[in-house]
């Protein structure tokens, strides 16, 4: 990200670049061609699926009927 770069106010200013910081919807993502990572319940979709080399996510998964956290990673070459 820029350094400096003017993102408006607060609560205007919850998306920075490819960076999500949405407190009232208890989530944090950064999306990119290659990198989705997210803490909290999205339903953004990575915009290449394909081109995922790195996934990180701290979630309830949407298939769960147990309404645990888990934590997911992928990491492919």
């Amino acid at each position: 990200m820029p350094r400096h770069k003017d993102y408006g106010a607060y609560p205007g200013n919850t998306r920075f670049e490819a960076c999500v910081s949405a407190t009232q919807e208890d989530l944090a993502e950064f999306v990119s061609a290659e990198r989705f990572f997210y803490s909290g319940t999205t339903a953004t979709q990575p915009p290449a699926p394909q081109k995922l080399t790195e996934l990180r996510a701290m979630a309830i998964p949407a298939s769960s009927t147990i309404p645990a956290w888990g934590a997911y990673f992928l990491d492919s070459p």
